[in-house]
């Protein structure tokens, strides 16, 4: 037959232990809801005065800082991909960050970036002109702007590139959207009015090309799915929804 002992006092002490931080965490008082401000540089105006209202009595007051940090859309023109890439953020940028920040209350915590990593930054972001395909030739080309090749008539403040514009004037020409004297067709010159790419535009007014003499079937259909291929092209990438 075999025995077994207890230590009966070793376990009424444990279970007093228990009972008494179960006593102290009943009366003791609720952390409090949370008072969550965003902290960046590209804040709208409404949300910046934001933090300079004062908290309630009983909230946390929590900054969610800017990391310095931001996902960017870059453009490869070799093969019309567009990729995301997190980087850092222009000195423009990170100088209004810290222009923003000097002007909070004194009694606040503030989590600046390390000046060791000034030299990671960028001095400017690149152009938006350069994030775009070269094919925006057309809209210039509707402006009756012809030599653009010469980066002194574009009437943008970055130039873009010779060969860059020359792709594209080739790529229009291929799209039958310049006529023999290089000047835009007139079916070509009222879609520029939309945001496609002259290729997705192109589809559309092939089919409303063919589709116009043709009285066998309903034009509207082989239209409806012109237009819906077109907008699933559009998108930069097609496997996200």
């Amino acid at each position: 037959m075999t025995t077994f002992s207890v230590n009966t006092e070793e376990g009424l002490d444990k279970s007093k232990v228990c009972s008494e931080k179960i006593a102290r965490e009943s009366h003791s008082p609720s952390p409090g809801a949370l008072f969550v401000l965003e902290l960046y540089a590209v804040l709208p105006a409404a949300a910046q005065l934001r933090l300079f209202e004062g908290v309630k009595e009983g909230k946390r007051l929590v900054y969610v800082v800017d990391t310095a940090r931001e996902k960017a859309e870059n453009y490869d023109s070799s093969n019309g991909m567009e990729t995301y890439e997190v980087q850092w953020i222009s000195k423009p940028v990170r100088h209004l960050f810290l222009n923003m920040q000097a002007e909070l209350k004194p009694d606040t915590v503030i989590v600046s970036i390390l000046p060791e990593f000034n030299n990671e930054f960028p001095e400017y972001s690149p152009a938006e002109v350069k994030k775009v395909s070269a094919l925006g030739a057309v809209p210039l080309k509707s402006m009756h702007i012809k030599k653009y090749h010469c980066s002194s008539r574009l009437p943008f403040p970055t130039s873009l590139k010779v060969t860059s514009l020359l792709e594209a004037e080739n790529c229009l020409k291929a799209l039958e959207a310049l006529d023999c004297r290089d000047e835009l067709i007139i079916l070509v010159k009222a879609m520029t009015h939309y945001t496609l790419s002259p290729c997705h535009y192109r589809m559309i007014l092939t089919v409303i090309k063919n589709t116009r003499h043709d009285h066998k079937c309903n034009p509207r259909l082989p239209l409806a799915y012109a237009i819906s291929a077109a907008a699933a092209l559009s998108l930069s990438n097609h496997f996200v929804t």
